[in-house]
């Protein structure tokens, strides 16, 4: 190869290296891809415009179960009502099971009426600017939906959908369905204008509550949409109302919006985006919640308690904050077999009286102890309840030593619901705690490993025990940035702290931040993430904001900018590139031609 051939190959890298190097991406930028945590709650966010919503109740009427996926249809049928949507804008469709409809319902929930349902009734209420809202529930496997007469398939929905968006122009559709192996159903509906959510994986079953009045998932994720929150946000909840009942890891929500056909679960540290999946879904409201129902919260509850098998009682209380009468508030106590063994039908999972001696869950009802209310040392505002058990009660209930789940839940009679808690009764012989040699559980839940952090955030953890947690700290590089002593009952607060990037110096640099939480018996127990905190010499005035008018951004094309790209340079680097090229190219040829 001739020597002018090696120059020219090597002018050609240098220009491309100018040009990766002018015009490199800065990693700290974010993307429709990224896992980055975003705080939900400070997220800009928007109402989804939905035109019309469909509700199915599936399944079919031959086991006790069914009653579920009706009372559980009934209760978003209300909260969409409740969010502002008239019962001309619902079409619902149910089983008569028990010799009659729902009065909400508007027919059988046939494969017929489904097809009826989203290809004619809603063709006249959606648009290029309405989209169509979709909320199943019911039995079934992989791929399919259990129906009255049949069955519906996964590519069955999506053909209905497919041929309202073709008839309409329809820009959008919500589908939420609560089912086992839901999971299987994002492919085929994944589309770009479709949000898909399912409370489960394409291979792990759903569970429904010990009343069988509605799925667990579904049910706080309806709680949250509710009260205002996001698609993504409700979702996040949903996921972690799971863990209430102690089945995190026997159902796996999923949720799909970056249109790639591929669910996502949630992060490890409750948060979206994953996987991409999370983006839209966390900017998306539903319709205008009364404000009045964001007042319903259980601020505290026992913390895990040890009794003996024979006691004359047993005592639990609670604190509620609520500003209207209650349609109850009690506690489940579940079995300490749960979650396991159960019943399945077709996929749901629930409890019945026939797996234990005595009735598989048992409710009792708090009562107020003050009707007053009273300011705790916290400066929170609460009512104070309490529920107890006969000696009767609690010798039948609790036959055998083991941990029995208290799960609290209330109810305005209003409508409003407040999110459940959690806390746990270990019976043995004499009621005496153990010796504790179980560590505590900690997470970071902000920010996440090898975050490039570049301006001021939030730190938070979440810290856990099971018998009493003293203190939860967080460290970076081994200094102390906070301390937070844990209360005397659950839930445990999220620990914060405000990390402020003008405190440490320009550069990048990489620190390790740690979390460590220390139990009542002095068990420590510490996780760490490793993060580079990236801050920029801003010691120029000229990067310092200004009140110059000309300083706001206008529709001029000249002052579109790629974020991590200079946008004159990159041009003006390549054409001078290309014109050295061609006249080294051109001289080359002519040399060529001459010889």
């Amino acid at each position: 190869m001739q020597k002018k051939n090696y120059i020219l190959i090597f002018l050609c890298l240098i220009s491309v290296s100018v040009i990766i190097d002018i015009g490199r991406i800065n990693s700290f930028e974010f993307t429709s891809n990224s896992d980055m945590n975003i705080n939900p709650e400070a997220a800009r966010t928007y109402q989804m415009n939905i035109g019309a919503w469909i509700i199915v109740a599936g399944g079919v009427p031959i086991n006790d179960v069914y009653q579920c996926y009706e009372k559980g249809t009934i209760s978003v049928y209300n909260v969409i009502r409740t969010l502002g949507w008239s019962a001309d804008d619902i079409y619902f469709l149910a089983t008569d099971y028990d010799g009659s409809l729902p009065s909400q319902a508007n027919d059988v929930s046939t494969r017929d009426n489904i097809e009826y349902a989203i290809t004619t009734w809603a063709a006249d209420k959606v648009s290029d600017t309405k989209a169509l809202g979709i909320y199943l529930f019911g039995s079934g496997n992989s791929n399919f939906i259990s129906l009255p007469g049949g069955k519906m398939l996964d590519t069955v929905l999506n053909s209905y959908l497919d041929t309202l968006e073709s008839a309409t122009g329809m820009y959008r559709s919500l589908i939420v369905y609560e089912g086992p192996r839901s999971g299987s159903f994002i492919n085929p509906l994944s589309k770009d204008n479709r949000i898909v959510i399912t409370s489960t994986d394409r291979y792990l079953n759903t569970y429904v509550n010990p009343q069988l009045t509605h799925g667990i998932f579904s049910s706080h994720f309806w709680i949250n949409i509710l009260q205002g929150k996001t698609l993504g946000y409700s979702f996040v909840r949903g996921t972690q109302g799971l863990t209430t009942w102690g089945l995190q890891h026997l159902q796996i929500p999923l949720i799909d919006d970056n249109h790639d056909e591929i669910g996502n679960s949630v992060q490890p540290w409750w948060a979206l985006p994953k996987g991409g999946d999370g983006l839209d879904a966390l900017q998306i409201t539903l319709g205008v919640p009364p404000p009045v129902r964001q007042t319903l919260n259980i601020l505290k509850v026992f913390l895990p308690k040890f009794a003996p098998k024979v006691a004359d009682s047993s005592t639990f209380w609670a604190v509620i904050d609520n500003n209207t009468n209650l349609e109850y508030f009690k506690a489940t106590i579940m079995p300490s077999e749960w979650p396991v063994p159960a019943e399945d039908k077709d996929g749901i999972i629930y409890h019945t009286g026939d797996d234990f001696p005595v009735d598989s869950f048992f409710d009792i009802t708090f009562t107020i102890g003050d009707e007053d209310g009273e300011l705790g040392e916290d400066g929170v505002w609460g009512y104070n309840y309490s529920a107890s058990l006969t000696a009767i009660q609690h010798r039948t209930l609790f036959s055998t030593d083991g941990d029995y789940r208290i799960v609290i839940e209330a109810k305005a009679e209003n409508g409003a619901t407040a999110q459940p808690v959690a806390s746990t009764i270990s019976i043995n012989d004499d009621g005496v705690k153990p010796v504790d040699r179980t560590p505590p559980t900690v997470e970071i839940t902000n920010p996440f490993t090898d975050l490039n952090i570049t301006e001021s955030m939030s730190i938070t953890v979440e810290a856990d025990d099971n018998q009493g947690l003293d203190k939860v700290q967080i460290l970076l590089d081994g200094d102390l940035l906070e301390e937070v002593d844990m209360p005397d009952y659950y839930p445990y607060p999220e620990v914060k702290y405000s990390f402020d990037i003008d405190d440490y110096p320009e550069g990048n640099t990489e620190r390790n931040l740690t979390a460590k939480a220390t139990d009542k018996a002095g068990n420590i127990q510490q996780t760490s993430v490793n993060i580079n905190i990236y801050k920029n010499d801003t010691s120029d005035a000229s990067d310092e904001p200004t009140d110059d008018p000309s300083d706001e951004p206008t529709d001029d094309p000249s002052d579109f900018e790629i974020p991590g790209f200079d946008i004159p340079m990159i041009f003006v680097s390549s054409f001078l590139c290309i014109i050295v090229i061609l006249v080294k190219y051109k001289k080359s040829a002519s040399n060529i031609v001459g010889k």
